[in-house]
C-alpha cells in the first residue's frame, strides 16, 4: 500500500513569523549608518545618511522591487506582441523587462527616499547598486537551488531567500550612501 507524500516543509504561522524576524534582521544589519561619530567632517562632505532614512530606504525600496518586476514584465510583453514577436520571443522580452524593471524601481525609489534637505546622492549609482544587489541575489538563489534540492527549507534557506528579496534595495542604499553630496 503507498504511503501519502509527507509534508515536507511546515511554513505555516511559525514560518511567517521567522521569516518576518529575519527580514527585520537583515535591515538591521543593512543600515551601516546608524552609529555616526562626531569628528569634524570635510567642508564638502555631507556625512553618512541617518538610521530612519536607510531603513525606508531599505525597506521601501524592497517592497518597490517586485512592483517594478511584475511591472516591467508585463509592459514588456504586451508591447513585444503588440509589435508581432512570437510567444517565446515575447516571453524572453518579458523576462529582461521585468529584471530591468525590478531594478529601475529599487534605485529611483531609494533615490527619492535618500534626498532629504540640501544632500542629495547619484541616481545612477542607487540603480547600479540595485543590479549589482540584484547580481548577487541571483547567485545567491543559485547557490540555495543547488544546495536545498529535498525541498526541505531549513532556517540557512529562509536567510538566503530573505537575502535574496533585499539586496537590490540595499546595494541600491549602498550606493546611493557612498555618492552623497551637498546639492
Amino acid at each position: 500500500m503507498a504511503q501519502p507524500l509527507a509534508r515536507t516543509s511546515s511554513f505555516g504561522r511559525r514560518g511567517l513569523r521567522l521569516t518576518g524576524a529575519l527580514l527585520a534582521g537583515a535591515l538591521l544589519v543593512a543600515s551601516p549608518a546608524i552609529a555616526q561619530d562626531s569628528s569634524p567632517r570635510p567642508a564638502g562632505d555631507p556625512g553618512g545618511p541617518g538610521a530612519l532614512t536607510v531603513v525606508g530606504q531599505v525597506t521601501l525600496g524592497t517592497l518597490s522591487t517586485p512592483i517594478g518586476y511584475f511591472g516591467g514584465g508585463l509592459a514588456t510583453r504586451k508591447v513585444a506582441r503588440w509589435v508581432g514577436a512570437s510567444d517565446e520571443t515575447a516571453r524572453r522580452a518579458a523576462y529582461v523587462g521585468a529584471v530591468t524593471g525590478a531594478t529601475v524601481a529599487t534605485g529611483t525609489t531609494v533615490h527619492f527616499l535618500g534626498r532629504t534637505g540640501r544632500v542629495s546622492g547619484s541616481y545612477p549609482a542607487a540603480v547600479g547598486g540595485a543590479a549589482l544587489g540584484g547580481l548577487a541575489s541571483w547567485g545567491l538563489v543559485e547557490f540555495g537551488r543547488s544546495r536545498y534540492r529535498e525541498g526541505v527549507c531549513t532556517i540557512v534557506c529562509r536567510i538566503i531567500a530573505v537575502s535574496a528579496f533585499v539586496l537590490p534595495s540595499v546595494g541600491a542604499t549602498v550606493g546611493h550612501a557612498v555618492t552623497r553630496e551637498w546639492r
